[in-house]
């Protein structure tokens, strides 16, 4: 009858449905009627409008019950949240519904459901399937989430990114941001070698051209305005280069444009792009929500959105080159070498981008000139069906190599 009731799982349970049930903490409540699942808030501490007293009390709780903390003590809702996750991740008895979950809204929650026990043996047995489990990088560093508080480095899983390193004989199951291209360091091709590989950034305002800028780097981030200094430098290399938003002055419509500040006080950290010669690629770390189109885009017709923190491949250079060749052949399908990011509102491949605050359109610079190339060469030689006049010059197929 005494079994379990001294074990830290045990009281973890048990101290989580009192509090709870006390009502004492804003947004730790029930999610269920059958009170088997509960909302826990999970407000980023590094955000402007993190409350410590509200954000941080349930976490500040477990600290002092845990005695890890005592009044007089320094504050560290960083440390006092990573704390709480890892004792519920660990614990057999509770299960993280990440599908109920809310991250990206005003007041983000997350979601546990308290496992009954005879789950909890079936749920650990190798080969069945369980609550989510700990990555290697997670388990190493506790402080994995909350990345600028606790000054966690940013890895990348290779089968994120789909890549191998094509120079290491045994590959570990993680690398860093330089070996996916993002945040390279000094020892990067020069702008003459890594020229194919430049983007085009567009910038639109509710569908307007604002801007376009070039980047020659292998990488960069969107901003919104300059980074503060500290906090960013601990997620970004500082040799990476940054791109601002442009100004909003240019929005004749005062509410669009309101609303349009509104939004960008959400990109405060911004997006990271790399270019090289497997494609470009996407990591994005700020609150607001951002959704893309494009030729790797795994949902047709349907939002694809960018999840904070993973690496994404938003454009496949090989494929890119095969789908050129076919087209020389028979003239169809046109080659997809566009990506468009929309932020704070959901985007879908053939949606208009004109009712839409914040867009913009990222593309390797030699696809472009390629198919540009291609239409100008075909219209200079009124090239119509045949396809061997369908060729394009030697020199065309040099920007892609």
């Amino acid at each position: 009858m005494a079994s379990g009731r001294v074990r830290s799982t045990r009281k973890l349970k048990q101290w989580i449905i009192e509090q709870v049930e006390s009502g004492k903490y804003p947004g730790l409540l029930w999610d269920d009627s059958g009170k088997t699942m509960f909302r826990i808030p999970w407000k980023h501490a590094g955000k402007q409008d993190f409350r410590h007293d509200e954000d941080a009390a349930i976490f500040k709780a477990w600290a002092i019950f845990k005695k890890k903390y005592k009044n007089g003590d320094k504050a560290d809702p960083a440390t006092w949240k990573t704390r709480l996750r890892c004792a519920l991740n660990k614990s057999p008895e509770f299960q993280e519904i990440s599908e109920r979950s809310q991250l990206d809204i005003s007041e983000p929650y997350k979601v546990y459901r308290i496992v009954p026990p005879t789950e909890q043996n079936i749920r650990h047995l190798p080969g069945c399937k369980g609550r989510k489990q700990n990555t290697k990088d997670e388990q190493m560093n506790p402080s994995y989430e909350e990345e600028v508080e606790a000054k966690a480095s940013v890895t990348l899983d290779l089968h994120l990114l789909g890549l191998k390193s094509e120079n290491e004989s045994d590959i570990s199951s993680c690398m860093s941001l330089e070996d996916s291209g993002i945040g390279s360091n000094g020892s990067s091709p020069s702008p003459r070698e890594t020229k194919p590989y430049s983007m085009l950034i567009t910038f639109y305002y509710g569908g307007q051209l604002v801007c376009s800028k070039m980047v020659e780097s292998s990488d960069c981030r969107i901003l919104p305005s300059s980074p503060s200094t500290g906090v960013d430098r601990i997620m970004v290399p500082g040799n990476m280069e940054q791109v601002f938003f442009p100004s909003t002055v240019s929005i004749a419509d005062v509410k669009q444009r309101q609303s349009t500040e509104e939004l960008l006080k959400f990109l405060e950290k911004g997006v990271m792009l790399a270019s090289n010669p497997q494609g470009i690629f996407a990591q994005r770390s700020c609150q607001g929500r951002v959704f893309w189109t494009g030729p790797c885009a795994p949902l047709c017709g349907q939002p694809n959105k960018l999840e904070r923190n993973k690496y994404v491949k938003l454009f496949d250079r090989n494929q890119f080159k095969k789908d050129v060749c076919l087209y020389h052949m028979v003239n169809d399908p046109t080659p997809e070498y566009q990506v468009t990011l929309c932020f704070g509102e959901e985007i879908a491949t053939g949606h208009p981008m004109t009712d839409r605050l914040i867009t913009l359109q990222v593309e390797q610079v030699s696809a472009k000139q390629l198919m540009d190339t291609y239409f100008l060469e075909s219209k200079e030689l009124n090239i119509t069906a045949s396809p061997v006049l369908r060729d394009v010059s030697p020199s065309s197929y040099l920007l892609l190599k």
